[in-house]
């Protein structure tokens, strides 16, 4: 038998932590330490990216940034389309909703705003922006949207930093 090497393995797959779907990742990662939440590991394809006290919480993330070669910074866009499906890990029970909805309760969009490739370290946070608010929000102002651009989540969200996420969350939840 052959045993490959774990840590080998992951930096392989995950090394380029600028790659989209590694920074998205990395994204629910540093939201799930400023919430204290990030114990063992994460489940994908779960309802809600992470689960803090009784609330389901959703990581969107973009950047200006990408791995390829760019003759301009990306427009800054996150996914906030309606589910018409629920996945429950416990029992791998898909549920088929009445209609498409939100499934988590709020929503952290996570803006990685560095700009300068050389720069660029996803694992610092002073290189994200963060904005939250409540799913409630989110339909008022959005409806059934699936997208939304950072210019028009910003004025619907609490901006804030990595030590900031906690109580963006937590008046969410005492509201």
């Amino acid at each position: 038998m052959t045993r490959l090497n774990k840590s080998e393995c992951l930096e392989w797959a995950f090394g380029n932590l600028m790659d989209n779907a590694t920074r998205g990742k990395v994204a629910e990662f540093v939201v799930a330490k400023a919430l204290d939440v990030a114990k063992g590991q994460r489940v994908e394809w779960e309802y809600a990216d992470l689960h803090y006290a009784e609330l389901a919480i959703e990581v969107k993330s973009s950047g200006y940034l990408q791995t390829w070669h760019q003759s301009a910074p990306s427009r800054i866009v996150f996914d906030i389309a309606p589910r018409s499906e629920k996945w429950d890990p416990k029992t791998n029970i898909v549920s088929k909703l009445p209609k498409p909805r939100r499934l988590a309760d709020a929503y952290v969009f996570c803006l990685f705003k560095e700009q300068d490739p050389i720069e660029a370290d996803p694992l610092d946070t002073d290189q994200w922006q963060f904005y939250v608010a409540s799913t409630r929000k989110l339909d008022e102002h959005f409806g059934s949207q699936k997208s939304a651009a950072l210019s028009t989540v910003q004025p619907v969200c609490e901006a804030t930093s990595f030590l900031g996420i906690r109580a963006a969350i937590d008046s969410i939840r005492h509201s």
